[in-house]
């Protein structure tokens, strides 16, 4: 008996967890949760962007006084609930940088209706990074802790400059800001690399070795772009002249082929 039980038991706990499951394979299931993801997104940008205006009446509304009280009014478009995202989002937590988050919902959103616009996980990891540095930078250079609350870096802007500032000091936290900065941009974009060497060798003496280089280098494509390999077989290396008989063979008419073909055939 006590085996059946059992049994019974694992049976309806594999019900239970397979209609989870089939509910979140749902297609149906998963354009309401992307529906609710753009709407969340765009209520959240509406109440920052609301909150940017009336930020000190939303700072001042106290939740647990005020949600219950219909009496009491907050500014924010979006409402009480507006008023607490962005006073959430931007005081207490990123400050400016928060207008990046209903971004992120919305793409998230997006991609669950199969519409991809960008790669969302590295999107995602860019994003964040960036809103980490630029909060630190925001606050380290304005040296307002008054606006929107905590400072236009919000409280973790606040919260790292200063105690940046304390352990390096203000030389030290522009120093290693300033690194933290180009690693980042070197990492998010592909292309940095390529062109700070540009910007170096136009603004920057050039060494002798890569003077060197680069005369080397000019010289070898000016080779390439001269040399013709049918009129000048001895300028082609043994590896490419392989490769230049097809490609010359395959330009040539059949009686040509013809007699190259009997002609290796004889030696």
């Amino acid at each position: 008996m006590a085996g059946t039980a059992k049994s019974k038991d694992t049976k309806k706990n594999s019900k239970k967890r397979g209609g989870i499951g089939k509910m979140f394979r749902d297609e149906r299931f998963k354009i309401i949760i992307a529906f609710l993801l753009i709407g969340f997104a765009l209520l959240l940008l509406v109440s920052q962007i609301s909150y940017i205006i009336s930020w000190k009446a939303d700072h001042d509304f106290v939740w647990k006084e005020g949600w219950k009280n219909p009496e009491i009014k907050v500014e924010n478009w979006a409402g009480k609930i507006g008023a607490l995202l962005a006073t959430q989002t931007m005081n207490k937590w990123f400050g400016v940088m928060a207008l990046t988050f209903p971004f992120l919902i919305m793409l998230l959103g997006l991609r669950m209706l199969k519409i991809k616009l960008v790669h969302f996980g590295r999107t995602f990891i860019k994003t964040i990074l960036a809103v980490i540095l630029v909060s630190v930078w925001l606050s380290f250079i304005s040296h307002d802790d008054e606006l929107f609350g905590s400072g236009p870096g919000g409280s973790h802007g606040l919260y790292m400059s200063n105690f940046l500032v304390s352990l390096l000091g203000k030389i030290g936290t522009i120093i290693l800001l300033t690194i933290a900065s180009a690693g980042f941009i070197f990492y998010s974009f592909e292309n940095s690399l390529s062109r700070a060497k540009k910007l170096r060798s136009k603004y920057l003496p050039i060494s002798a070795l890569d003077k060197k280089e680069l005369a080397e280098t000019a010289h070898q494509k000016e080779e390439l772009n001269t040399t013709d390999p049918l009129q000048h077989p001895e300028a082609v290396s043994d590896e490419d002249s392989d490769l230049v008989l097809k490609l010359s063979f395959r330009s040539m008419k059949g009686p040509v082929k013809r007699n190259i073909l009997l002609s290796k055939i004889l030696k």
